[in-house]
Protein backbone atom coordinates (compact mmCIF):
# COMPACT_ATOMS: atom_id res chain seq x y z
CA UNK A 1 0.00 0.00 0.00
CA UNK A 2 2.73 2.54 0.86
CA UNK A 3 4.56 1.58 -2.57
CA UNK A 4 1.55 2.63 -4.78
CA UNK A 5 1.26 5.70 -2.38
CA UNK A 6 4.59 6.27 -3.46
CA UNK A 7 4.29 6.12 -7.26
CA UNK A 8 1.05 8.62 -6.57
CA UNK A 9 2.64 10.90 -4.85
CA UNK A 10 5.43 10.52 -7.63
CA UNK A 11 3.19 10.53 -10.58
CA UNK A 12 2.99 14.95 -9.83
CA UNK A 13 6.15 15.34 -9.57
CA UNK A 14 7.28 14.03 -13.08
CA UNK A 15 4.48 15.66 -14.85
CA UNK A 16 5.45 18.62 -13.23
CA UNK A 17 8.96 18.30 -14.06
CA UNK A 18 7.70 17.67 -17.39
CA UNK A 19 6.07 20.80 -18.31
CA UNK A 20 9.24 22.36 -16.33
CA UNK A 21 10.76 22.41 -20.02
CA UNK A 22 9.64 25.60 -20.55
CA UNK A 23 10.35 27.99 -23.92
CA UNK A 24 13.65 29.10 -22.25
CA UNK A 25 14.72 25.16 -22.41
CA UNK A 26 14.01 24.57 -25.51
CA UNK A 27 15.12 27.89 -26.94
CA UNK A 28 18.32 26.79 -25.38
CA UNK A 29 18.27 23.42 -26.84
CA UNK A 30 17.69 24.91 -30.51
CA UNK A 31 20.93 27.29 -29.81
CA UNK A 32 22.66 24.76 -28.59
CA UNK A 33 22.23 23.00 -32.11
CA UNK A 34 23.31 25.82 -34.34
CA UNK A 35 26.32 26.56 -32.45
CA UNK A 36 29.88 24.84 -33.30
CA UNK A 37 32.39 23.07 -30.93
CA UNK A 38 33.77 26.33 -29.09
CA UNK A 39 33.26 28.43 -25.90
CA UNK A 40 30.27 30.17 -26.52
CA UNK A 41 28.78 26.31 -26.90
CA UNK A 42 30.24 25.62 -23.38
CA UNK A 43 28.88 28.52 -22.23
CA UNK A 44 25.38 27.71 -23.12
CA UNK A 45 26.14 24.53 -21.64
CA UNK A 46 26.81 25.57 -18.11
CA UNK A 47 23.67 28.05 -18.60
CA UNK A 48 21.74 24.93 -19.55
CA UNK A 49 22.51 22.91 -16.62
CA UNK A 50 22.41 26.29 -14.40
CA UNK A 51 18.66 25.69 -15.40
CA UNK A 52 17.99 22.27 -14.06
CA UNK A 53 19.79 23.15 -10.76
CA UNK A 54 16.32 23.04 -8.88
CA UNK A 55 14.59 20.30 -11.25
CA UNK A 56 16.92 17.94 -11.66
CA UNK A 57 20.17 17.04 -10.48
CA UNK A 58 20.34 14.15 -13.43
CA UNK A 59 19.90 16.69 -16.17
CA UNK A 60 22.13 19.19 -14.29
CA UNK A 61 24.87 16.57 -14.37
CA UNK A 62 24.32 15.45 -17.66
CA UNK A 63 24.73 19.02 -19.46
CA UNK A 64 28.01 19.48 -16.92
CA UNK A 65 29.37 16.65 -18.28
CA UNK A 66 28.95 17.67 -22.07
CA UNK A 67 30.39 20.80 -20.86
CA UNK A 68 33.35 20.07 -19.15
CA UNK A 69 34.09 17.36 -22.10
CA UNK A 70 34.14 19.99 -24.33
CA UNK A 71 36.45 22.31 -22.31
CA UNK A 72 39.00 20.01 -22.05
CA UNK A 73 38.69 19.50 -25.52
CA UNK A 74 39.07 23.26 -26.77
CA UNK A 75 41.37 23.64 -23.76
CA UNK A 76 38.92 26.20 -22.77
CA UNK A 77 39.77 26.69 -18.83
CA UNK A 78 37.19 28.80 -17.39
CA UNK A 79 34.38 26.27 -18.93
CA UNK A 80 36.39 23.67 -17.16
CA UNK A 81 36.66 24.80 -14.04
CA UNK A 82 32.71 25.89 -13.87
CA UNK A 83 31.73 22.26 -15.13
CA UNK A 84 33.57 20.77 -12.26
CA UNK A 85 32.05 22.75 -9.80
CA UNK A 86 28.14 21.67 -11.66
CA UNK A 87 29.50 18.18 -11.51
CA UNK A 88 30.20 18.51 -7.89
CA UNK A 89 27.19 20.08 -6.86
CA UNK A 90 25.56 17.45 -8.34
CA UNK A 91 26.66 14.81 -6.96
CA UNK A 92 27.23 15.67 -3.37
CA UNK A 93 23.63 16.86 -3.39
CA UNK A 94 22.91 12.74 -4.61
CA UNK A 95 24.60 11.73 -1.32
CA UNK A 96 28.14 11.16 -3.31
CA UNK A 97 29.94 13.27 -0.88
CA UNK A 98 33.48 11.89 -1.58
CA UNK A 99 32.79 12.63 -5.68
CA UNK A 100 31.26 15.90 -5.01
CA UNK A 101 34.11 16.96 -2.89
CA UNK A 102 36.86 15.71 -5.92
CA UNK A 103 35.08 17.70 -8.56
CA UNK A 104 34.62 20.95 -6.49
CA UNK A 105 38.30 20.69 -5.56
CA UNK A 106 39.26 20.79 -9.40
CA UNK A 107 37.71 23.84 -10.04
CA UNK A 108 38.90 25.28 -7.03
CA UNK A 109 42.34 24.42 -8.44
CA UNK A 110 41.75 25.46 -11.99
CA UNK A 111 40.07 28.57 -10.95
CA UNK A 112 42.83 29.07 -8.26
CA UNK A 113 45.09 28.57 -10.40
CA UNK A 114 43.95 30.94 -13.74
CA UNK A 115 42.43 34.13 -11.51
CA UNK A 116 38.49 32.80 -11.91
CA UNK A 117 37.32 34.55 -8.34
CA UNK A 118 33.78 33.97 -8.31
CA UNK A 119 34.66 30.03 -9.46
CA UNK A 120 37.02 30.07 -6.56
CA UNK A 121 34.35 31.66 -3.95
CA UNK A 122 31.48 28.91 -4.89
CA UNK A 123 34.12 25.84 -5.24
CA UNK A 124 34.89 27.15 -1.31
CA UNK A 125 31.42 26.74 -0.23
CA UNK A 126 30.09 24.05 -1.99
CA UNK A 127 33.41 21.97 -0.42
CA UNK A 128 32.13 23.45 2.98
CA UNK A 129 29.14 21.97 2.45
CA UNK A 130 30.27 18.36 2.07
CA UNK A 131 32.56 18.86 5.60
CA UNK A 132 29.35 20.45 6.85
CA UNK A 133 27.39 16.80 6.22
CA UNK A 134 30.44 15.22 7.11
CA UNK A 135 30.35 16.84 10.24
CA UNK A 136 33.52 18.68 9.79
CA UNK A 137 32.25 21.67 11.28
CA UNK A 138 35.11 23.39 11.83
CA UNK A 139 36.90 22.99 8.49
CA UNK A 140 33.71 23.87 6.83
CA UNK A 141 33.22 26.97 8.67
CA UNK A 142 36.92 27.87 7.13
CA UNK A 143 36.25 26.97 3.85
CA UNK A 144 32.91 29.68 4.39
CA UNK A 145 34.90 32.28 5.41
CA UNK A 146 37.62 32.21 2.28
CA UNK A 147 34.70 32.32 0.00
CA UNK A 148 33.14 35.19 2.47
CA UNK A 149 36.51 37.03 2.02
CA UNK A 150 36.88 36.51 -1.63
CA UNK A 151 33.24 37.59 -2.59
CA UNK A 152 33.91 41.21 -0.22
CA UNK A 153 37.16 41.49 -2.26
CA UNK A 154 35.20 41.46 -5.62
CA UNK A 155 32.09 42.93 -3.72
CA UNK A 156 29.87 39.72 -4.95
CA UNK A 157 26.57 40.34 -2.98
CA UNK A 158 25.32 36.80 -4.91
CA UNK A 159 28.56 34.76 -3.19
CA UNK A 160 28.26 36.46 0.23
CA UNK A 161 24.64 35.84 0.83
CA UNK A 162 25.51 32.23 -0.11
CA UNK A 163 28.30 32.57 2.36
CA UNK A 164 25.98 33.92 4.88
CA UNK A 165 23.46 30.94 4.39
CA UNK A 166 25.69 28.18 5.06
CA UNK A 167 27.82 29.88 7.75
CA UNK A 168 23.94 30.51 9.71
CA UNK A 169 23.51 26.57 9.08
CA UNK A 170 26.88 25.83 10.68
CA UNK A 171 25.24 27.62 14.01
CA UNK A 172 22.33 25.68 13.46
CA UNK A 173 23.92 22.72 13.64
CA UNK A 174 25.68 23.90 16.56
CA UNK A 175 22.14 25.24 18.09
CA UNK A 176 23.37 28.63 18.17
CA UNK A 177 19.88 29.32 17.38
CA UNK A 178 20.48 33.11 17.50
CA UNK A 179 24.09 33.75 15.55
CA UNK A 180 21.93 31.23 12.71
CA UNK A 181 19.31 33.24 12.95
CA UNK A 182 21.34 36.36 12.32
CA UNK A 183 23.43 35.16 9.43
CA UNK A 184 20.37 33.78 7.50
CA UNK A 185 18.45 37.23 7.57
CA UNK A 186 21.96 38.91 6.00
CA UNK A 187 21.93 36.59 3.88
CA UNK A 188 18.09 37.10 3.13
CA UNK A 189 18.35 41.37 3.37
CA UNK A 190 21.39 40.44 0.33
CA UNK A 191 19.07 38.22 -1.96
CA UNK A 192 16.44 40.85 -2.12
CA UNK A 193 19.33 43.62 -3.15
CA UNK A 194 20.07 41.21 -5.91
CA UNK A 195 17.00 40.10 -6.79
CA UNK A 196 17.48 36.12 -6.19
CA UNK A 197 14.11 34.97 -6.01
CA UNK A 198 14.91 31.21 -5.77
CA UNK A 199 17.82 32.22 -3.39
CA UNK A 200 15.54 34.08 -0.85
CA UNK A 201 13.36 31.76 -0.76
CA UNK A 202 15.77 29.52 0.62
CA UNK A 203 16.72 31.68 3.57
CA UNK A 204 13.20 32.27 4.26
CA UNK A 205 13.42 28.40 4.84
CA UNK A 206 16.07 28.79 6.81
CA UNK A 207 14.72 31.07 8.94
CA UNK A 208 11.99 29.35 9.76
CA UNK A 209 14.20 26.37 11.08
CA UNK A 210 15.84 28.73 13.50
CA UNK A 211 12.11 30.16 14.20
CA UNK A 212 11.17 26.42 14.83
CA UNK A 213 13.98 25.34 17.04
CA UNK A 214 13.78 28.78 19.21
CA UNK A 215 9.57 27.25 19.78
CA UNK A 216 8.30 29.75 17.74
CA UNK A 217 6.16 27.48 15.51
CA UNK A 218 3.63 30.06 14.34
CA UNK A 219 6.33 32.22 12.87
CA UNK A 220 8.25 29.31 11.79
CA UNK A 221 5.14 28.41 9.89
CA UNK A 222 4.68 31.79 7.62
CA UNK A 223 8.77 31.53 6.59
CA UNK A 224 7.68 28.10 4.56
CA UNK A 225 5.04 28.62 3.50
CA UNK A 226 6.51 31.67 2.03
CA UNK A 227 9.49 30.09 0.73
CA UNK A 228 7.23 27.97 -0.53
CA UNK A 229 4.89 29.69 -2.98
CA UNK A 230 7.91 31.80 -4.13
CA UNK A 231 9.16 28.06 -5.48
CA UNK A 232 7.85 27.50 -9.35
CA UNK A 233 7.88 24.34 -11.00
CA UNK A 234 11.09 25.19 -12.58
CA UNK A 235 12.38 25.03 -8.65
CA UNK A 236 10.86 22.07 -8.21
CA UNK A 237 13.73 20.34 -6.55
CA UNK A 238 14.31 22.83 -3.78
CA UNK A 239 10.16 22.85 -2.76
CA UNK A 240 11.33 19.47 -0.80
CA UNK A 241 13.23 21.27 1.78
CA UNK A 242 10.35 23.59 2.96
CA UNK A 243 7.93 20.78 2.41
CA UNK A 244 10.18 18.47 5.02
CA UNK A 245 10.18 21.42 7.45
CA UNK A 246 6.11 21.98 7.24
CA UNK A 247 5.92 18.28 7.83
CA UNK A 248 7.98 18.20 11.12
CA UNK A 249 6.33 21.38 12.29
CA UNK A 250 3.33 19.97 12.00
CA UNK A 251 4.60 17.19 14.14
CA UNK A 252 5.93 18.64 16.72
CA UNK A 253 2.41 20.29 16.85
CA UNK A 254 0.76 17.76 17.31
CA UNK A 255 -1.47 17.26 13.57
CA UNK A 256 0.20 13.64 12.70
CA UNK A 257 -2.03 13.55 9.62
CA UNK A 258 -0.89 16.82 8.06
CA UNK A 259 2.86 16.28 9.06
CA UNK A 260 2.68 12.79 6.98
CA UNK A 261 1.02 14.43 4.28
CA UNK A 262 3.95 17.44 3.99
CA UNK A 263 6.78 14.78 4.84
CA UNK A 264 5.63 12.30 2.19
CA UNK A 265 5.90 15.32 -0.43
CA UNK A 266 9.50 16.01 0.61
CA UNK A 267 10.10 12.08 0.48
CA UNK A 268 8.48 11.56 -2.99
CA UNK A 269 10.63 14.94 -4.43
CA UNK A 270 13.87 13.88 -2.92
CA UNK A 271 13.66 10.68 -4.22
CA UNK A 272 12.76 12.29 -7.54
CA UNK A 273 15.58 14.58 -7.13
CA UNK A 274 18.30 12.05 -6.03
CA UNK A 275 18.85 14.37 -2.48
CA UNK A 276 19.80 11.66 -0.47
CA UNK A 277 20.24 14.17 2.43
CA UNK A 278 16.46 15.38 2.45
CA UNK A 279 15.56 11.55 1.49
CA UNK A 280 17.12 10.59 4.93
CA UNK A 281 15.54 13.60 7.16
CA UNK A 282 12.39 12.69 5.67
CA UNK A 283 12.51 9.38 5.88
CA UNK A 284 13.55 9.95 10.39
CA UNK A 285 10.75 11.99 10.70
CA UNK A 286 8.19 10.15 8.77
CA UNK A 287 9.29 7.24 11.32
CA UNK A 288 8.72 9.73 14.13
CA UNK A 289 4.97 10.11 12.82
CA UNK A 290 4.72 5.81 13.01
CA UNK A 291 6.62 6.33 16.82
CA UNK A 292 3.67 8.82 17.86
CA UNK A 293 1.07 6.04 16.09
CA UNK A 294 2.74 2.96 17.78
CA UNK A 295 3.59 1.63 14.85
CA UNK A 296 7.14 0.73 15.69
CA UNK A 297 7.67 -2.11 13.02
CA UNK A 298 6.33 0.86 9.88
CA UNK A 299 8.83 3.17 12.11
CA UNK A 300 11.38 0.66 11.83
CA UNK A 301 11.10 -0.15 8.13
CA UNK A 302 11.64 4.02 7.72
CA UNK A 303 14.40 3.99 9.99
CA UNK A 304 16.78 1.12 8.37
CA UNK A 305 15.87 2.91 5.25
CA UNK A 306 16.96 6.07 6.11
CA UNK A 307 20.41 4.31 8.20
CA UNK A 308 21.48 2.04 5.24
CA UNK A 309 21.01 5.85 2.77
CA UNK A 310 23.14 7.68 5.41
CA UNK A 311 25.78 5.33 6.27
CA UNK A 312 26.18 4.88 2.40
CA UNK A 313 26.33 8.10 1.52
CA UNK A 314 28.62 8.93 4.93
CA UNK A 315 26.00 11.33 5.96
CA UNK A 316 27.26 11.14 9.20
CA UNK A 317 24.70 13.84 11.01
CA UNK A 318 21.69 12.46 9.19
CA UNK A 319 22.78 9.06 10.17
CA UNK A 320 23.72 10.05 13.99
CA UNK A 321 20.16 11.35 14.38
CA UNK A 322 18.58 7.81 12.25
CA UNK A 323 20.86 6.22 15.14
CA UNK A 324 19.37 7.91 18.15
CA UNK A 325 15.51 7.07 17.12
CA UNK A 326 16.47 3.47 16.00
CA UNK A 327 18.05 2.99 19.75
CA UNK A 328 14.71 4.64 21.32
CA UNK A 329 12.47 2.54 19.07
CA UNK A 330 13.62 -0.66 20.28
CA UNK A 331 13.95 0.38 23.57
CA UNK A 332 9.99 0.84 22.71
CA UNK A 333 10.25 -2.39 21.58
CA UNK A 334 11.54 -4.02 24.34
CA UNK A 335 14.75 -5.12 22.53
CA UNK A 336 17.06 -3.84 24.34
CA UNK A 337 20.78 -5.19 23.13
CA UNK A 338 19.82 -3.73 19.86
CA UNK A 339 18.52 -0.23 21.45
CA UNK A 340 22.07 -0.46 23.07
CA UNK A 341 24.07 -1.01 19.58
CA UNK A 342 22.23 1.97 18.12
CA UNK A 343 22.67 4.40 21.12
CA UNK A 344 26.78 3.60 21.12
CA UNK A 345 26.33 4.27 17.53
CA UNK A 346 24.66 7.55 18.14
CA UNK A 347 26.98 8.61 21.15
CA UNK A 348 30.14 7.27 19.23
CA UNK A 349 28.80 9.79 16.16
CA UNK A 350 27.80 12.59 18.64
CA UNK A 351 31.62 12.53 19.83
CA UNK A 352 33.23 12.86 16.54
CA UNK A 353 30.63 15.50 15.55
CA UNK A 354 31.00 17.82 18.86
CA UNK A 355 34.61 16.78 20.12
CA UNK A 356 36.10 19.40 22.31
CA UNK A 357 38.83 20.55 19.89
CA UNK A 358 35.89 20.64 16.95
CA UNK A 359 34.36 23.21 19.15
CA UNK A 360 37.67 24.73 20.00
CA UNK A 361 38.49 24.84 16.46
CA UNK A 362 35.02 26.85 15.99
CA UNK A 363 35.86 29.34 18.33
CA UNK A 364 39.34 29.94 17.15
CA UNK A 365 37.69 30.36 13.56
CA UNK A 366 35.39 32.91 14.64
CA UNK A 367 37.17 34.69 16.29
CA UNK A 368 39.57 35.17 13.79
CA UNK A 369 37.00 35.54 11.63
CA UNK A 370 35.47 38.48 13.90
CA UNK A 371 39.29 39.98 13.92
CA UNK A 372 39.31 40.28 10.47
CA UNK A 373 36.79 41.77 9.45
CA UNK A 374 37.10 44.24 11.75
CA UNK A 375 40.29 45.27 10.23
CA UNK A 376 38.97 45.26 6.72
CA UNK A 377 36.00 47.17 8.31
CA UNK A 378 38.26 49.67 9.50
CA UNK A 379 40.69 49.25 6.44
CA UNK A 380 37.16 50.40 4.74
CA UNK A 381 36.20 53.32 6.87
CA UNK A 382 40.10 54.31 6.27
CA UNK A 383 39.50 54.06 2.08
CA UNK A 384 36.09 55.89 2.89
CA UNK A 385 37.70 58.76 4.49
CA UNK A 386 40.90 58.66 2.24
CA UNK A 387 37.85 58.83 -0.76
CA UNK A 388 35.73 61.50 1.05
CA UNK A 389 38.86 63.94 1.57
CA UNK A 390 39.94 63.16 -1.90
CA UNK A 391 36.66 64.18 -2.80
CA UNK A 392 36.48 67.83 -0.74
CA UNK A 393 39.84 68.47 -2.24
CA UNK A 394 38.29 67.60 -5.63
CA UNK A 395 34.92 69.81 -4.77
CA UNK A 396 37.36 72.75 -3.73
CA UNK A 397 39.53 72.49 -6.76
CA UNK A 398 36.37 72.26 -8.88
CA UNK A 399 34.84 75.50 -7.00
CA UNK A 400 38.13 77.14 -7.38
CA UNK A 401 38.55 76.22 -11.32
CA UNK A 402 35.08 77.13 -11.74
CA UNK A 403 35.30 80.57 -10.50
CA UNK A 404 38.37 80.94 -12.52
CA UNK A 405 36.78 79.80 -15.79
CA UNK A 406 33.10 82.08 -15.04
CA UNK A 407 35.72 85.21 -14.36
CA UNK A 408 37.88 84.45 -17.45
CA UNK A 409 34.23 83.98 -18.94
CA UNK A 410 32.37 87.26 -18.11
CA UNK A 411 35.93 89.11 -19.01
CA UNK A 412 35.62 87.48 -22.46
CA UNK A 413 31.31 88.48 -22.20
CA UNK A 414 32.19 91.83 -21.07
CA UNK A 415 34.75 92.60 -23.73
CA UNK A 416 32.19 90.72 -26.59
CA UNK A 417 29.53 93.43 -25.55
CA UNK A 418 32.54 96.21 -25.45
CA UNK A 419 32.69 95.06 -29.08
CA UNK A 420 29.42 95.10 -29.99
CA UNK A 421 28.40 98.47 -28.27
CA UNK A 422 31.95 99.66 -30.42
CA UNK A 423 30.36 98.58 -33.36
CA UNK A 424 26.92 99.62 -33.16
CA UNK A 425 28.14 103.08 -32.66
CA UNK A 426 30.61 103.10 -35.69
CA UNK A 427 27.74 102.37 -37.70
CA UNK A 428 25.55 104.54 -36.41
CA UNK A 429 27.66 107.02 -37.26
CA UNK A 430 28.42 106.01 -40.52
CA UNK A 431 24.18 106.06 -40.80
CA UNK A 432 23.79 109.30 -39.76
CA UNK A 433 26.24 110.56 -42.14
CA UNK A 434 25.08 108.42 -44.68
CA UNK A 435 21.42 109.34 -43.65
CA UNK A 436 22.37 113.45 -44.47
CA UNK A 437 24.50 112.61 -47.91
CA UNK A 438 21.01 111.50 -48.89
CA UNK A 439 19.34 114.51 -47.52
CA UNK A 440 21.31 116.67 -48.90
CA UNK A 441 21.21 115.19 -52.60
CA UNK A 442 17.19 114.22 -52.41
CA UNK A 443 17.62 119.14 -51.55
CA UNK A 444 20.41 118.75 -54.78
CA UNK A 445 17.90 116.50 -57.14
CA UNK A 446 14.43 118.88 -55.80
CA UNK A 447 16.10 121.97 -56.63
CA UNK A 448 17.42 120.71 -59.80
CA UNK A 449 14.02 119.79 -60.86
CA UNK A 450 12.37 122.95 -59.76
CA UNK A 451 15.42 124.61 -62.95
CA UNK A 452 14.48 121.98 -65.15
CA UNK A 453 10.78 122.78 -64.63
CA UNK A 454 11.30 126.47 -65.34
CA UNK A 455 13.36 125.55 -68.14
CA UNK A 456 10.84 123.42 -69.75
CA UNK A 457 7.95 126.13 -68.90
CA UNK A 458 10.71 128.81 -70.91
CA UNK A 459 11.39 126.50 -73.72
CA UNK A 460 7.59 125.96 -74.11
CA UNK A 461 7.70 129.53 -74.49
CA UNK A 462 10.17 130.11 -77.06
CA UNK A 463 8.52 127.19 -79.07
CA UNK A 464 5.45 128.97 -78.80
CA UNK A 465 7.13 132.32 -79.72
CA UNK A 466 8.63 130.59 -82.73
CA UNK A 467 5.69 128.72 -84.20
CA UNK A 468 3.54 132.16 -84.39
CA UNK A 469 6.73 133.78 -86.08
CA UNK A 470 7.23 131.38 -88.56
CA UNK A 471 3.63 131.79 -89.60
CA UNK A 472 4.00 135.18 -89.57
CA UNK A 473 6.90 135.02 -91.24
CA UNK A 474 5.13 132.38 -93.73
CA UNK A 475 1.79 134.65 -94.29
CA UNK A 476 4.06 137.57 -95.40
CA UNK A 477 6.33 135.74 -97.44
CA UNK A 478 3.47 134.41 -99.25
CA UNK A 479 2.20 137.98 -100.05
CA UNK A 480 5.35 139.41 -101.47
CA UNK A 481 6.18 135.86 -102.97
CA UNK A 482 4.69 137.44 -106.25
CA UNK A 483 6.07 140.62 -105.13
CA UNK A 484 9.92 138.86 -104.95
CA UNK A 485 9.39 136.67 -107.49
CA UNK A 486 8.86 140.41 -109.95
CA UNK A 487 11.43 142.30 -108.70
CA UNK A 488 14.22 140.24 -108.55
CA UNK A 489 15.11 136.59 -109.66
CA UNK A 490 18.54 137.05 -107.55
CA UNK A 491 16.39 138.45 -104.62
CA UNK A 492 14.10 135.11 -105.07
CA UNK A 493 17.43 132.77 -104.73
CA UNK A 494 18.63 134.77 -102.00
CA UNK A 495 15.52 134.56 -99.99
CA UNK A 496 15.08 130.31 -100.86
CA UNK A 497 18.81 130.26 -99.53
CA UNK A 498 18.05 132.26 -96.25
CA UNK A 499 14.94 130.04 -95.97
CA UNK A 500 16.87 127.27 -96.08
CA UNK A 501 19.22 128.51 -93.60
CA UNK A 502 16.45 129.18 -91.40
CA UNK A 503 14.89 125.57 -91.72
CA UNK A 504 17.76 123.91 -89.97
CA UNK A 505 18.06 125.39 -86.67
CA UNK A 506 14.42 125.21 -86.44
CA UNK A 507 14.27 121.59 -87.27
CA UNK A 508 17.12 120.78 -84.88
CA UNK A 509 14.93 122.75 -81.86
CA UNK A 510 11.99 120.34 -82.91
CA UNK A 511 14.42 117.54 -82.77
CA UNK A 512 15.66 118.64 -79.15
CA UNK A 513 12.33 119.19 -77.87
CA UNK A 514 10.96 115.94 -78.93
CA UNK A 515 14.35 114.35 -76.96
CA UNK A 516 13.79 116.40 -73.98
CA UNK A 517 10.56 114.71 -73.78
CA UNK A 518 11.86 111.36 -73.75
CA UNK A 519 11.31 109.89 -70.42
CA UNK A 520 14.32 107.63 -70.38
CA UNK A 521 17.02 110.52 -70.87
CA UNK A 522 18.28 111.44 -67.90
CA UNK A 523 18.89 114.94 -66.18
CA UNK A 524 22.02 115.33 -67.30
CA UNK A 525 21.42 114.43 -70.67
CA UNK A 526 18.09 117.09 -70.61
CA UNK A 527 20.54 119.94 -69.75
CA UNK A 528 22.47 118.99 -72.19
CA UNK A 529 19.35 119.57 -74.75
CA UNK A 530 18.63 122.67 -72.74
CA UNK A 531 22.24 124.19 -74.06
CA UNK A 532 21.79 122.83 -77.56
CA UNK A 533 18.12 124.57 -77.47
CA UNK A 534 19.70 128.03 -76.36
CA UNK A 535 22.21 127.57 -79.18
CA UNK A 536 19.76 126.77 -81.84
CA UNK A 537 17.95 129.54 -80.76
CA UNK A 538 20.73 132.25 -81.03
CA UNK A 539 21.45 130.52 -84.13
CA UNK A 540 17.95 130.75 -85.62
CA UNK A 541 17.56 134.40 -84.00
CA UNK A 542 21.03 135.28 -85.53
CA UNK A 543 19.62 134.28 -88.96
CA UNK A 544 16.32 135.88 -88.80
CA UNK A 545 18.07 139.18 -87.75
CA UNK A 546 20.56 139.05 -90.83
CA UNK A 547 17.33 138.53 -93.42
CA UNK A 548 15.83 141.00 -91.61
CA UNK A 549 18.97 143.09 -92.39
CA UNK A 550 19.44 142.21 -96.16
CA UNK A 551 15.65 142.63 -96.27
CA UNK A 552 16.04 146.12 -95.28
CA UNK A 553 18.93 147.03 -97.41
CA UNK A 554 17.65 145.68 -100.28
CA UNK A 555 14.57 147.80 -99.72
CA UNK A 556 11.92 144.94 -99.48
CA UNK A 557 10.99 145.40 -96.34
CA UNK A 558 10.41 149.56 -94.44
Amino acid sequence: MRKILLILLVAPFVVSSAFCQTEQIDNLRTSLNSLSQDTSKVDLLIEMANVFKNVSYDSMNYYGHLANDLSKKIKYNKGEASSNLIIGFTLWKKGKLEEGKAYCEKALQLAEEYGFIEIQANSLINIGLIQNYEGNYSEALDFYQKALDLAESINNLSIKAGAFQVIGGIYYNLKDFDQALDYWKRAFSFQLDINDTVAAASALNNIGLANAEKGDMKEALIYFNRATKIYSNMTLCAKIYPYENIGSIYYKLGQLDSAEAYLEKSLVGAKFCGDRIVEVGALSELAQVSISRKQYKQALTLLHEGYDIGTKYYLKRETSIIAKLLSETYELKGKLDEAYKYSKIYYSMQDSLFHGGNAKEIGRLEAKYEFERKQREKEIQRRINEIEKEKLRERELWIRNSLIVGFVLMLVIAFLMYLNVKRKLVANHKLEALNHEISTQKEELQAQAETLKELNESLNGINDNLELKIINRTNELREKNAQLEKNNKKLAEYAFINAHKLRAPVATILGLIELFNNDKIDINEKAMIVDKLKLSSVELDDIVKQISIILEEEGLIG
